[in-house]
């Protein structure tokens, strides 16, 4: 029986120490061609396999090349309309407040009319004026 234990072995046996034992994380750092040379010789060209791998890798890069033109082509389109819809939402937030000052004011004039009657009609005129003229403009910016 050899003393020599595969890693297999050696995993399925209990740790005791367990400040001692192998960390996982540093069994396997690099990647495992990462050694192997990337200089093509003139020799290796003439290969017809190797000539195939570098046509498929051309393909790959080709495709992903047209995939990242869609996507920048998608990207610019999805900013063009957020700044357009931006925009929207920042005028409708303008007539937001608007609508919201109007019938504010108009409310209380007329609140201020019904608790002071004797303070004239004006008052409730304008009141209403506000109230109407905000629920209009509310109208037409919907549409």
């Amino acid at each position: 029986m050899s003393q020599d234990i595969n890693n297999f072995q050696e995993a399925a046996q209990p740790v005791d120490d367990v400040a001692n034992a192998k960390q996982i994380d540093n069994i396997q750092k690099e990647k495992p061609l990462s050694k192997l040379s990337r200089t093509l010789t003139e020799e290796d060209f003439k290969s017809p396999g190797v000539r195939k791998m570098l046509i498929g890798q051309v393909d790959e890069y080709e495709a992903c090349k047209a995939e990242l033109n869609t996507v920048r082509t998608n990207f610019h389109n999805k900013d063009k309309e957020a700044a357009v819809l931006k925009e929207r939402l920042s005028s409708f937030q303008s007539f937001d407040w608007l609508f919201t000052a109007l019938t504010c004011v108009g409310s209380i004039l007329i609140g201020y009319y019904a608790s002071q009657p004797d303070q004239g009609i004006i008052l409730l005129i304008l009141g209403v004026v506000c109230v109407v003229v905000a629920f209009v403009i509310r109208w037409r910016h919907s549409k």
